[in-house]
């Protein structure tokens, strides 16, 4: 009996583990497509340029997500790859945004840097 009442109870603590993980994720998404519209309005993207911009930003997350997989904890590789991605993504970008648009973009993701803060012990 002592040993079924402790199997219910770790996967109890599991699965309330993974319900946390999968909210945090959600919320995380949540949080990057309120944050991409918010810079469609804010650079007054009309109907394509939002569209592309969208499309860039989406595509820049998912080859992100991926090499954060494949890097795993190499830390100094995973910084060269994204400063890589995001030259990337910008010029994409350049493409799509006028000069005034791109600028204030940059602007734009300076503060939103500035406002994380130090990103110490994790």
């Amino acid at each position: 009996m002592k040993k079924l009442i402790g199997l219910f109870l770790i996967l109890f603590l599991s699965s309330t583990v993974l319900i946390a993980q999968e909210n945090r994720t959600a919320k995380r998404g949540a949080d990057m497509k309120a944050m991409q519209e918010r810079m469609i309005s804010e650079l007054k993207l009309d109907e394509k340029q939002a569209a592309e911009y969208q499309k860039i930003s989406d595509e820049f997350r998912s080859k992100m997500q991926s090499e954060r997989e494949k890097m795993g904890g190499d830390r100094q590789a995973m910084f060269e790859k994204m400063k890589t991605l995001r030259a990337e993504r910008d010029e994409k970008l350049k493409a799509v945004l006028s000069e005034e648009q791109f600028k204030q973009l940059q602007e734009k993701e300076k503060q939103m840097q500035g406002n994380r803060g130090p990103r110490g012990g994790r």
